[in-house]
């Protein structure tokens, strides 16, 4: 079980190349006439790897994340020659899209072929690579509503090229978590696995509950893992000092059929 959730409503707008964490159980299937952006987290800054003296508040450790749309760009135009006629052109943002056929590669902007703005008479443009090669051949195109898929053969295929959030420009979406000292005695400390999520002005702070808490022994060459990163401790004439022996953290953010990010750690860390 996770020991400590932060839930958060994520914006659509941040692009992601990575793959899409697996969800924490089977998804129900979705409406008809749906389809939902798949979210994703990408690595930000890496744990320094850099002795940290021992101290009351000493931060031993701190990773970022980027979370947001797993979304790439396309290296060339993509020409729709049946109706609703249409050109993407190079450099359209793609996402993986959840659909009622299964997870497909999208264009975020629908075609429409009526005059309802809100899009009941609109297309939405996936893209098929039946063969593998990374090079995407098929249009696949789904009404609204009706749900129905299209295939219909493109003039020429298309690559993707991946995208990180920070290269995306707005404001990035990002999860931060760290380990915190909070007490010391003479042999011994008492840690925090702390997390927090933030966008521009809008940050949660860390949370007050730790994701975690460990007490370790105070011993010169001593391995300690917290919140499953190793630290080597050791002892000179300023004090004792902790290292971090990895720049990232073992995995931890997943999502939800519905996108929150679950940002914690297990109980076995």
């Amino acid at each position: 079980m996770l020991n400590s959730l932060i839930s958060i409503a994520l914006a659509a707008s941040v692009l992601q190349p990575a793959p899409p964490a697996p969800r924490p159980a089977p998804c129900p299937p979705l409406a008809k006439n749906t389809v939902q952006a798949l979210f994703a987290s990408a690595p930000g800054a890496p744990v320094a790897l850099r002795p940290v003296r021992l101290a009351r508040d000493a931060v031993l450790a701190e990773e970022t994340q980027h979370l947001g749309d797993v979304t790439w760009r396309t290296t060339g135009p993509v020409e729709i020659a049946q109706a609703p006629r249409h050109v993407f052109p190079a450099g359209s943002v793609v996402t993986l899209m959840r659909t009622p056929h299964g997870e497909l590669q999208c264009f975020m902007q629908a075609a429409f072929s009526g005059e309802d703005p809100r899009g009941r008479t609109g297309t939405v443009t996936c893209l098929a690579d039946a063969d593998g090669d990374d090079r995407y051949e098929t249009a696949q195109l789904m009404d609204v509503p009706g749900g129905t898929l299209r295939p219909i053969p493109l003039p020429a295929p298309v690559a993707f090229e991946s995208v990180h959030p920070r290269d995306a420009g707005g404001e990035p979406f990002l999860a931060f978590r760290r380990v915190r000292l909070v007490s010391l005695d003479r042999d011994r400390a008492r840690l925090f696995v702390e997390h927090r999520v933030a966008q521009g002005t809008n940050d949660s702070g860390f949370a007050e509950k730790p994701a975690l808490t460990r007490m370790i022994q105070l011993e010169p060459g001593r391995v300690e893992r917290i919140g499953g990163l190793d630290f080597r401790i050791e002892r000179g004439e300023g004090g004792w000092t902790a290292t971090p022996l990895a720049e990232r953290f073992p995995s931890w953010v997943r999502f939800g059929c519905d996108n929150e990010a679950i940002v914690g750690g297990s109980d076995e860390e």
